[in-house]
């Protein structure tokens, strides 16, 4: 679990890379969404930001952080999500 003053979009994406057979590319990115509807942010904290630990995430070859590095590049853009 975070540190109580650890940004909720870092605890979820920060320290633990996913495989999808634990928690599909759907879940993260609903997980996203809800997290996002309830109006935090992707600031960074510790030096980086969520879409860039997702970014890492990909890099390591888990391919279904994709959707949520996209949604959060939308949300960094001031965008409506498509």
């Amino acid at each position: 679990m975070g540190r109580a003053n650890e940004p909720a979009l870092h605890v979820l994406l920060g320290r633990t890379g996913y495989h999808e057979r634990e928690v599909s590319g759907e879940m993260l990115l609903a997980l996203v969404e809800e997290i996002l509807r309830h109006g935090v942010r992707d600031v960074p904290y510790n030096g980086r930001t969520a879409r860039e630990h997702a970014e890492g995430w990909v890099t390591y070859g888990l391919a279904h952080y994709r959707p949520v590095v996209e949604r959060l590049r939308v949300e960094a853009a001031g965008a409506e999500p498509a």
